[in-house]
């Protein structure tokens, strides 16, 4: 929608310069309105707070028409030159000059003066909620929230950024015209130089809370670029031969300086271990979660190492065993009564013994080895749907069998047998010192081991 279709000289007779004022007061004057209105509803129902009413409902609007209301007081600063490159006409309005005529600064004040009213504090808002949000959910400030829900609710909350991201988006795209003239294959170029860098960060954060709504998003996306593919071959666009080669030195430029950031960055990575773990905890959630999460915390204080949990961060299957390939050096598995029986687990022991990693067994009074009827039948020993999902990714049942039998009987790993379950932080230092295997020594405020618990 662009305001210029409202057509008001079609009710009355203006100059472009009266048409460009009635354009640029209808947001402020239809901000007040809201504020009217508002005001109104708050005398009808006293509970009804304002300030975060009228914030949500100026900036659901606002975010709305933004495009439109940027197009427009941009619209000065849209020319075109004339043949002999002498002078300029708005494109808008043709019959004024560029930056050569009294009717074009009086234009070009009101734009900025526009600019200034409406979209660079709505803009300067948004910036400041979301530079702000960590913080306001951190105080639980409920207020804030609902302030601010036109630009948050949509998305999820770790992508809680992405309303401002689109502000700026939508805002280079009303700036293309402004920064590159006469040049309408640039143009297409510029907007599609923006749309793609968009659609890839969409596919990469996946902001919205539906799954639909991220796929019509990129599809739609998809779709202004094909538009734009379509209009530059229908429309006969050429570049000139600077354009073209300037356009062709920063792809090559952008694609050279992406291919080494992404080389730099692993080499940075691999320099100082940045995704490597010494170790991979391997737990069942149900008997061991705090416990697992507890030795995370201890093998990081006292030996410096790196712990990965197979439920942390790592969402994918194909990930975990990637994981323990590539990045792991140690393999632990805390044997409790429902281990074995995660397909998870299966998985990342068959793989550590395949890749040669060592494997050290914590074995805990809860743990009941699974019987001989129920290694040989060993995809119904798994929970549902367990031998199905290793089938996919090519780990073999006698594979499991086998590895199993391993791991109960002690060979080619090692075992750590604990007697009781541990209860104090004095156990737990004694189990870590064993796992990294260097004494640890118990903090002297605690003394001899004392009864404890774990939350």
């Amino acid at each position: 929608f662009d305001l210029s279709h409202l057509k008001t000289e079609c009710t009355m007779s203006v100059n472009p310069v009266s048409q460009q004022l009635i354009r640029q007061l209808l947001p402020p004057t239809f901000i007040v309105y809201i504020a009217f209105v508002l005001a109104v509803k708050r005398r009808i129902t006293p509970e009804m707070h304002l300030a975060p009413e009228f914030v949500n409902t100026a900036g659901t609007i606002l975010m709305i028409f933004f495009v439109s209301i940027c197009v427009t007081a941009f619209d000065p600063l849209v020319c075109y030159a004339h043949p002999g490159q002498v002078y300029a006409s708005m494109r808008g309005e043709p019959s004024v000059l560029c930056f050569d005529s009294p009717e074009h600064t009086a234009m070009l004040a009101i734009g900025i003066a526009a600019f200034v009213l409406t979209p660079l504090p709505f803009l300067s808002v948004a910036i400041f909620a979301v530079w702000g949000y960590p913080k306001y959910v951190a105080m639980h400030d409920i207020t804030f929230m609902k302030a601010f829900r036109y630009l948050f609710f949509r998305y999820e909350p770790s992508a809680y950024f992405f309303g401002l991201a689109l502000l700026l988006r939508n805002l280079l795209v009303c700036l293309v015209p402004v920064v590159i003239r006469d040049d309408t294959a640039a143009q297409i170029l510029a907007v599609a130089a923006i749309m793609v860098v968009s659609i890839v960060a969409q596919g990469l954060i996946r902001p919205w809370k539906n799954l639909m709504a991220n796929i019509l998003d990129g599809a739609m996306t998809g779709c202004i670029l094909l538009v734009l593919v379509c209009g530059a071959v229908g429309g006969g666009y050429t570049a000139s031969e600077a354009t073209t080669q300037a356009i062709s030195v920063l792809v090559v430029a952008a694609f050279l300086a992406m291919w080494m950031g992404l080389i730099g960055w692993n080499i940075y990575k691999q320099l100082n271990r940045l995704d490597t773990y010494n170790i991979f905890l391997c737990y069942d959630r149900a008997g061991g979660a705090a416990q697992a999460r507890l030795l995370k915390f201890m093998v990081a204080e006292e030996a410096g190492q790196r712990v990965c949990l197979d439920s942390e961060g790592l969402q994918q299957f194909d990930a975990v065993l990637d994981t323990i390939k590539a990045k792991v050096q140690t393999l632990v598995v805390y044997l409790t009564r429902g281990t074995l029986t995660r397909p998870w687990c299966a998985g990342e022991i068959v793989t550590a013994f395949k890749t040669s990693k060592r494997v050290t067994v914590v074995v805990a009074p809860s743990f009941v080895a699974p019987a001989e009827e129920q290694l040989e039948a060993v995809d119904a020993y798994l929970d549902v749907s367990g031998a199905d999902l290793l089938v996919q990714y090519g780990i073999a049942m006698a594979d499991v069998r086998d590895h199993y039998v391993q791991i109960i009987a002690g060979k080619g790993c090692s075992h750590v047998q604990l007697d009781s379950e541990p209860t104090s932080t004095w156990h737990f230092r004694d189990l870590v010192g064993r796992l990294i295997q260097k004494p640890v020594e118990s903090a002297p405020t605690l003394g001899a081991p004392r009864p404890g618990c774990i939350i």
